[in-house]
């Protein structure tokens, strides 16, 4: 996979959609923030919201890159508390560590219940792959989405905390990656009436591949986050995704997600205010108001519904989306 590059409208994209997001964890949180994920090398997550930050936990995969990246956080950062882990983030996730048996845990927070807990208020995982349902797919998308599923377990990202979930993954599949997407939500339509037509809505029409793979991946995931937060308790509120041109042109998905303690169970169908969350793109000329709804949307949105997806951006830009 290589190291991370940023392209024009990954920056924008972290300027003017998660920034805002990161600040109101702050503002809620009245305090500087706890902060786990994937800033790259060049540690650019946290050139834009570092100052709101009182520990990262940032993960490298590749040796060089892992080198670059402490030397970034000593000089840079070194007013920070932080500490770099080498190794895969799922594996990190999965095992509370780095791949060296050594390395101390992500976490040294100890529940007798539950063993080594998380309390980061923000979870940033910039991936540069595919996202597929778990039981398709290679051994690397197998650990990924087992890793997104581990989050919402008590002996990690605990229920009673608030955080803020954001990933990226690419929006380039071929025909047979589309196929296990589609199979995957059939077999998910057994379920409240609405929830089947949100997933009817995602696999039917007449659209380019570009945005076929946009719904089908929005999907995917959004189903499988609304699972694992109702199992555990967590709900979610869904941020609109977002379709933008990553390195080379290759196009990419942004998810954010909310998360809160559910004062009572959560029902299964509580999946459906993922799936018909809003489908965004950044706008090719990177003018204000930089995102634009795509031609086609999940059905039975209001315009109140869609105000509240976008309540993060000021009313201008919200007026010119909508």
């Amino acid at each position: 996979m290589g190291g991370f590059q940023s392209s024009e409208a990954k920056d924008l994209v972290r300027e003017r959609y998660d920034l805002p997001l990161v600040q109101a964890v702050h503002r809620r949180k009245k305090g500087p923030i706890r902060y786990f994920g994937l800033p790259g090398e060049q540690a650019l997550d946290l050139k834009s919201w570092g100052h709101l930050c009182e520990y990262v936990a940032a993960v490298e995969l590749f040796q060089d890159s892992f080198q670059r990246l402490q030397h970034v956080l000593n000089v840079e950062y070194g007013h920070l508390r932080h500490r770099a882990h080498l190794g895969d983030v799922d594996h990190v996730i999965l095992m509370n560590r780095g791949r060296d048996p050594s390395e101390r845990y992500v976490s040294r927070k100890f529940r007798r219940d539950v063993g080594f807990t998380w309390d980061f208020d923000v979870i940033y995982l910039d991936y540069f792959g595919k996202f597929l349902p778990y039981e398709r797919g290679d051994r690397e998308v197998y650990e990924r989405t087992r890793a997104l599923v581990r989050l919402f377990n008590h002996d990690r990202q605990d229920a009673w905390q608030p955080w803020l979930l954001i990933l990226t993954v690419e929006s380039r599949y071929d025909r047979e990656d589309r196929y296990a997407m589609q199979d995957f939500l059939s077999e998910t339509k057994e379920e409240a009436d609405e929830v089947k037509e949100a997933i009817h809505y995602l696999l039917s029409g007449p659209v380019s591949p570009r945005e076929e793979a946009a719904r089908l991946v929005h999907g995917t995931l959004s189903y499988l986050i609304g699972r694992a937060a109702a199992s555990s308790g967590v709900r979610v509120r869904p941020r609109p995704t977002v379709v933008y041109p990553g390195w080379r042109g290759i196009p990419m998905l942004h998810f954010a997600y909310e998360m809160t303690p559910a004062r009572r169970p959560l029902q299964p169908s509580s999946v459906l205010g993922l799936l018909k969350s809003p489908l965004l793109q950044v706008r090719n000329d990177l003018a204000e108001p930089w995102f634009e709804m795509l031609p086609s949307q999940p059905p039975g949105q209001s315009e109140e519904e869609l105000r509240a997806a976008l309540d993060f951006l000021d009313d201008e830009q919200v007026d010119q989306i909508i």
